[in-house]
């Protein structure tokens, strides 16, 4: 897959992550070298759309699944109406085919409806683990208007 058509992406469902999807994902990101010490061990079922909860230290993860079953991972930390994309990895022999661009686009929708907008980078974002501490120099911080 190619390009940067949604027609072109394969379908993709985001699952919260519970149980043993959450030490899948935890796995996934560790052989992607990919930062799990703030990740909490599960979210509770009470998780809104997009992830929004009042506790920006546990971000919600979720499975992302597609017809051949799981085929990564992706979280977000909710910060008011701004949101922090993180934990996003495809599995290896998976990369390239669109997973990503798909959970990313399926993952912005559910921000919008939850009403998540970001236009900067809010000082609770840069406050985070994961912006401030995890990833300060490696990451570049990306905007993505919704």
């Amino acid at each position: 897959m190619s390009g940067n058509d949604p027609a072109s992406e394969p379908a993709v469902a985001l699952v919260p992550a519970t149980g043993s999807g959450v030490e899948w994902i935890h796995s996934l990101l560790e052989s992607a070298d990919l930062p799990t010490a703030d990740l909490g061990a599960e979210r509770s079922a009470g998780t809104g759309p997009a992830g929004q909860s009042a506790d920006a230290d546990d971000p919600a993860l979720y499975v992302v699944r597609a017809d051949l079953g799981r085929v990564g991972c992706i979280g977000v930390e909710g910060y008011g109406d701004a949101g922090l994309l993180r934990s996003a990895a495809i599995r290896e022999r998976h990369r390239g085919e669109g997973y990503g661009r798909g959970a990313v686009r399926t993952l912005e929708t559910e921000a919008r409806e939850a009403g998540i907008e970001r236009e900067a980078v809010p000082e609770a974002v840069r406050g985070s683990a994961e912006y401030s501490h995890l990833c300060p120099e490696t990451a570049v911080p990306m905007y993505r208007e919704l």
